[in-house]
């Protein structure tokens, strides 16, 4: 029989309040799913009609030449400004309502989510060596798709305009720091041992990784699959990070890692169009 230490992903806190007084944890994460969506759509609600008066506003055209959106012409019309407060809005609320579930309604440690770091040195270089792991495989299984014809396009999706170093510098900070954080809180924090509670490793591994790659899909309008593909195993190497550390904090440190090399090739082909490693 397995001890309590070897079948929980942290040291229990005698200051917790019992499990057994709460709904199990991979009951309210479907609730707080709910709650985090109907929030989400609300943001997303409110940054709607600020588009809809952007767009009445300027009287410019927003189909292409194919009558597809002109994405662009949308980013460029919502601003840089309000595109960022829109994606930190949505990240916050990732984080902030499983932060909420744990402390204020079950009254227990932000440890049973991962929150630990008892060798922080330690964790730091395990995620940087985790971090260095998905980018290589994440560029192999990008190599493939492209190799068949298959782009995603989820960079071209953020505001990042030649010249505009000043709303480079905000999308960067979102994406590397706010987003890393926010999104390994809510999957690998609270999905991760919500569903390892319920069901071992192997089924929550599976589950918060089929979730973190969902949470990304609307991120792109073509190439679906060679995102979410990258993106569950990217997961699932997080999931295993998250089982043997028992902390967040080298998934995040992994993710801040690999977001940041994207986000930084990114906007270096955006300044330097001409340059070797933005041929294509």
């Amino acid at each position: 029989m397995h001890n309590e230490e070897q079948t929980l992903p942290y040291k229990p806190d005698a200051a917790d309040v019992p499990e057994s007084q709460y709904w199990p944890l991979a009951v309210t994460f479907w609730i707080d799913v709910l709650v985090i969506a109907a929030l989400v759509i609300l943001v997303n609600i409110i940054a709607g009609v600020f588009l809809f008066v952007r767009i009445n506003q300027a009287r410019v055209p927003l189909f292409d030449s194919a009558g597809n959106v002109d994405m662009r012409q949308l980013l460029e019309l919502m601003g840089t400004g309000a595109f960022s407060l829109l994606l930190l809005a949505q990240f916050l609320i990732f984080a902030l309502v499983p932060i909420a579930r744990i402390t204020l309604l079950r009254r227990q440690s932000l440890a049973v989510i991962g929150f630990t770091a008892s060798r922080p040195l330690r964790l730091i270089a395990q995620g940087v060596g985790i971090g260095v792991l998905m980018l290589l495989i994440n560029a192999l299984v990008s190599a493939l798709f492209v190799a068949q014809g298959i782009a995603q396009n989820q960079l071209e999706q953020l505001p990042l305009f030649q010249g505009d170093y000043i709303g480079q510098f905000v999308v960067a900070l979102v994406v590397v720091v706010v987003a890393p954080i926010s999104e390994e809180i809510l999957f690998r924090g609270y999905a991760f041992s919500a569903f390892f509670k319920q069901w071992g490793a192997p089924a929550a591994s599976v589950i918060s990784s089929l979730l973190f790659s969902i949470a990304h899909s609307l991120s792109v309008t073509q190439g679906l699959l060679a995102l979410l593909i990258p993106t569950f195993i990217m997961g699932l190497i997080l999931a295993f990070s998250m089982y043997r550390t028992r902390s967040i904090l080298p998934c995040i440190i992994a993710h801040a890692f690999n977001n940041g090399v994207a986000i930084s090739l990114a906007i270096t082909c955006i300044n330097n169009p001409n340059a070797p490693l933005c041929q294509s």
